[in-house]
C-alpha cells in the first residue's frame, strides 16, 4: 500500500512541476515573440501589431495573433478608429462574411505566429494588458493592440499573465528599446 501511495505522489508531483515549467516556458516564448516582432518591424520596414482577443466571458478562450501593414500607422483611440470605420464599406471575405477592412490596412501576418489565432496552453490566461500613454489604460476585455513600428519604437505596455491561482507573471515592454522584462 505504501509503495502504491508513493507512486501516486511521485507521478502527481511530477505532473504538477511539469505544468509550472510549461507555463514558464510559454511566458518565455511570449517574451521572445515580442522581441522578434520588434526586429521584424525594423527589417521589413512595416508596422506590426500584436492583437489580443479577451472575451468578456472569462470561461471563453482568449487568443492572440499578429497583423502588419506597409502603410504608415498611427496610434488611434477606439473612438477615432470607429469614426474612420464608419466611412469604409464592407467587403466580402473568402468564407462569405461581410466585414469592414482595417482602417490602416492591417492584415493578418503568419511570419511570427504560425497558427493564428494562437491560444495559450490550458491554465494560462491574459489577466489584463496595460497600454502606456496618458492615462495608462488597463484593459481586461475586448480587443487590445500593441504596436511595433519600423523605427524600432514599441508601444509601451505590460502583459499580465496568470494561471488564476498562485502564479502570476508580467511582461513589461519598454517603448524606446523594445526590451522585455519578466
Amino acid at each position: 500500500v505504501l509503495i502504491i501511495v508513493g507512486m501516486f505522489i511521485t507521478f502527481g508531483a511530477r505532473k504538477f512541476v511539469n505544468r509550472g515549467t510549461q507555463m514558464k516556458a510559454q511566458v518565455r516564448r511570449f517574451s521572445t515573440m515580442t522581441k522578434k516582432l520588434r526586429d521584424r518591424a525594423r527589417l521589413d520596414n512595416q508596422t506590426y501589431r500584436l492583437v489580443f482577443d479577451l472575451p468578456i466571458d472569462r470561461d471563453k478562450q482568449q487568443s492572440y495573433w499578429v497583423e502588419s501593414t506597409s502603410k504608415p500607422a498611427l496610434l488611434l483611440s477606439e473612438e477615432q478608429r470607429e469614426e474612420l470605420e464608419d466611412d469604409l464599406e464592407e467587403v466580402e471575405t473568402k468564407d462569405g462574411k461581410k466585414v469592414k477592412p482595417d482602417v490602416q490596412g492591417f492584415t493578418q501576418n503568419s511570419s511570427v505566429v504560425k497558427d493564428a489565432p494562437a491560444i495559450l496552453p490550458d491554465d494560462l490566461f491574459f489577466e489584463s494588458i496595460e497600454i502606456g500613454g496618458d492615462p495608462v489604460e488597463k484593459i481586461s476585455e475586448g480587443r487590445v493592440y500593441i504596436y511595433f513600428f519600423p523605427q524600432g519604437y514599441v508601444q509601451e505596455s505590460a502583459i499580465h499573465l496568470t494561471n488564476r491561482d498562485s502564479l502570476n507573471w508580467t511582461l513589461v515592454i519598454q517603448g524606446l528599446t523594445g526590451r522585455v522584462s519578466i
